[in-house]
């Protein structure tokens, strides 16, 4: 096997892709046979497409997917900075913007590659693969205690906010009448928490504000060991409910308590500031 690996640059180099990072871009790859190894010719897939929401990042996570016609392929992928991944679908940090190169393994074939990595990309609005928005980001600057900020993203994912112990951050909890302010919760999403928001037409039924307290109740504890979910209502919200995490918002219409755990799972610890 390490004989293979060493002479893959000069056999495998007629079934190489290239590929420029974009928004979204998918390559379509069919290597021939070649005996010493026994490739297939199974047609192969691969997606690449920019993660991250921070201006600082976004270009320097991608997530790949490797599509095949046979279900029953393994997917190693290596990367020149000694990074091995698996699956197919992988997401690799690399270390800044340039051309890197790659090597997909699926099954007996390999696929070299390479990705231009771009210096940076647009942010506001693009989604990740997971489908959650990417919102501008606003800084994280302290203001005084009682300070109105004005936000240019309505509801915020950053921005200005108090640092006063005792109210900002906000406890864990659900707040209906008593509703916390943006510049406050706003600290919350700086520390890694995750904050989902609601409103309703007048008083809320008191079915769906209990289905809101059990989202709270599942959500499970931070790497801190302490649950970093606000629940507070927000006068104006488009929608239902929305869920927010730093940089990042997800749209629902109604107490979906499984996709609301999710986001929760993907953003929670990771804020800014690595604090409980």
């Amino acid at each position: 096997m390490r004989r293979l690996w060493n002479r893959r640059p000069f056999l495998l180099r007629p079934c190489s892709v290239r590929i420029l990072v974009s928004s979204t871009l998918v390559v379509a790859v069919s290597c021939g046979n070649f005996n010493l190894f026994q490739v297939a010719s199974t047609p192969v897939v691969i997606r690449a497409s920019r993660t991250g929401c921070s201006e600082t990042n976004i270009s320097r996570i991608v997530a790949f997917t490797a599509e095949s016609e046979n279900n029953d392929q393994t997917y190693h992928w290596y990367f020149t900075d000694g990074v091995v991944l698996h699956g197919q679908r992988v997401v690799h940090v690399f270390p800044g913007s340039g051309e890197f190169n790659f090597t997909l393994s699926v099954g007996n074939e390999l696929i070299p590659g390479s990705v231009s990595v771009p210096v940076r990309g647009p942010v506001d609005g693009f989604s990740d693969p997971f489908g959650d928005r990417c919102v501008l980001n606003e800084g994280r600057t302290h203001v005084p205690t009682g300070t109105q900020v004005t936000y240019r993203t309505n509801p915020p994912a950053s921005g200005g906010h108090y640092n006063s112990p005792g109210l900002s951050p906000a406890e864990p909890g659900v707040y209906d009448t008593d509703a916390v302010q943006p510049e406050v919760w706003v600290h919350n999403l700086e520390h890694g928490h995750v904050v989902i928001l609601f409103d309703c037409d007048g008083s809320c039924p008191s079915e769906f504000l209990a289905q809101l307290e059990d989202v709270l109740a599942a959500a499970p504890p931070s790497k801190f060991g302490n649950k970093k979910l606000v629940i507070t209502r927000y006068a104006g919200l488009p929608v239902r409910v929305m869920a927010v995490a730093w940089d990042y918002q997800r749209d629902f219409d109604g107490v979906d308590q499984a996709g609301l755990l999710a986001f929760y799972a993907r953003h929670v610890d990771q804020g800014p500031e690595d604090e409980p």
